[in-house]
C-alpha cells in the first residue's frame, strides 16, 4: 500500500510541468486584472504613434450643421466673387464712360483756335436764357461829314450835338504850331487842361464809344487848324 502511495506522488510531480503555462514577452497573458479607481485632479492619456484617434467630430450630414469659430483674436481673409453695391455706387462701366467723356473733352480743349462744329465742344444755352446783347464790330455809313475849324485862345465849338452819330474822328493839322485841347462835355467850355492834341495829330473815341454831344475846342496860342470827319446814318 505504502508502495503505491510513493508511485501516485512521483506521477505527480513528473505531470506538473504539463499543467503549468510557460508566459513570454509580447501577447501573452494571463487572466485579467481589474481594479476601480476614482479620478482626482487631471488624467493625461498619452496615445502612440500611428493612426490612433480619440473620440469623432461629426458636423451632421453633408455638413448641415454649421461650427462655431471665435475669431476674435485674428484678422478673418474674405473670399467672394460679388459682393452687393449700395444704391447709387459707381462702377468699372460707369467709370469707363466717364473717362470716355473726359478724354474728349480734354482733346478738344488741349486744341486752341477756332475749328469745325464736330471738333467743337458743344455748348448748349439753357430754355429760360434771357435776351443776350450782341454788338456788331463793324459800322457801316452811309452819311460822312467833314468839318473844320480854326481854334483860338477862346473855346469855340468844334462839333455840334449829334445823337445819331455812329462815329468820329479828329485831326489837328500838321502845318499847326502849338497843341489844341478838346473838352467832350458839351456843357462847359474847353479849357488848356482838356484833352490835348499836338501838331499833326488825331483823336478818335475809344472803341465801342460814340460822343453824341458837342465838341469844344481851344488852342493854346491863336490858329491852329482842326479837322473833323463824322459818321452819320
Amino acid at each position: 500500500m505504502a508502495m503505491r502511495k510513493m508511485c501516485l506522488a512521483i506521477l505527480a510531480i513528473v505531470a506538473i510541468p504539463a499543467l503549468v503555462s510557460v508566459v513570454y514577452s509580447a501577447s501573452q497573458y494571463i487572466g485579467q486584472i481589474v481594479q476601480q479607481v476614482s479620478q482626482s485632479g487631471t488624467w493625461n492619456v498619452g496615445l502612440s504613434t500611428g493612426s490612433n484617434t480619440v473620440g469623432k467630430v461629426d458636423q451632421g450630414t453633408g455638413g448641415a450643421s454649421a461650427w462655431k469659430v471665435d475669431g476674435s483674436a485674428v484678422t478673418q481673409p474674405v473670399s467672394a466673387v460679388s459682393l452687393p453695391l449700395p444704391s447709387g455706387a459707381a462702377t468699372s462701366a460707369n467709370q469707363t464712360t466717364a473717362n470716355s467723356s473726359l478724354s474728349s473733352i480734354d482733346g478738344k480743349l488741349n486744341s486752341l483756335g477756332q475749328k469745325a462744329s464736330a471738333a467743337s465742344v458743344p455748348v448748349v444755352l439753357a430754355s429760360d436764357q434771357s435776351a443776350i446783347s450782341v454788338t456788331s464790330s463793324i459800322t457801316t455809313s452811309a452819311n460822312v461829314t467833314k468839318s473844320s475849324v480854326t481854334a483860338t485862345t477862346t473855346s469855340i465849338q468844334l462839333l455840334p450835338a449829334e445823337a445819331t452819330r455812329k462815329g468820329v474822328e479828329c485831326t489837328a493839322l500838321c502845318t499847326n504850331t502849338d497843341y489844341v485841347f478838346l473838352n467832350l462835355n458839351s456843357a462847359s467850355a474847353a479849357t488848356i487842361t482838356d484833352y490835348p492834341m499836338s501838331p499833326c495829330s488825331s483823336w478818335v473815341p475809344p472803341d465801342g464809344m460814340v460822343p453824341t454831344g458837342a465838341i469844344q475846342v481851344i488852342a493854346n496860342s491863336s490858329s491852329q487848324v482842326v479837322r473833323c470827319v463824322s459818321y452819320l446814318p
